[in-house]
């Protein structure tokens, strides 16, 4: 029976991730900018869970999953997660991101640190020449 190279190369590559993480763990830190916007963490009913403050009229929660920890600094804007797994860490990452996204506009969300931002540079009244003549 053959077994295609790709998945001996995922395997391996998979396995060498779950030592490294069972021997160094992985941390992913995330930011929040924006006027407003807060993290908190909570213990509730023994589990741990980060408060997302972020202008909404509702609460929310975001209960930390096993093997997973967190260090909130920087007044509130900055939170740094450890985990094991790196899968497990890059999915509560993306969960946490998926609440607030990163506006293009103006620079407002949540962001990882060496993460690439383009900025949209929006639409001028003054240089389209219609409808203002000062």
């Amino acid at each position: 029976f053959l077994v295609h190279k790709k998945y001996i190369r995922t395997f391996f590559s998979l396995l060498w991730m779950e030592i490294e993480g069972m021997s160094h763990g992985f941390k992913i830190t995330l930011y929040v900018k924006g006027k407003g916007l807060r993290l908190q963490l909570k213990k509730i009913k023994s589990s741990l869970c980060i408060y997302l403050k972020l202008g909404y009229s509702h609460k929310i929660f975001l209960n930390l999953p096993k093997n997973c920890w967190a260090k909130i600094f920087k007044r509130r804007r900055t939170i740094t997660l450890y985990a094991l797994n790196y899968i497990l860490l890059r999915n509560l990452v993306l969960k946490i991101r998926s609440f607030y996204p990163l506006g293009l506009y103006k620079i407002r969300g949540f962001f990882v640190q060496n993460e690439e931002i383009k900025i949209i540079e929006g639409k001028s009244r003054l240089g389209s020449g219609f409808g203002y003549h000062g």
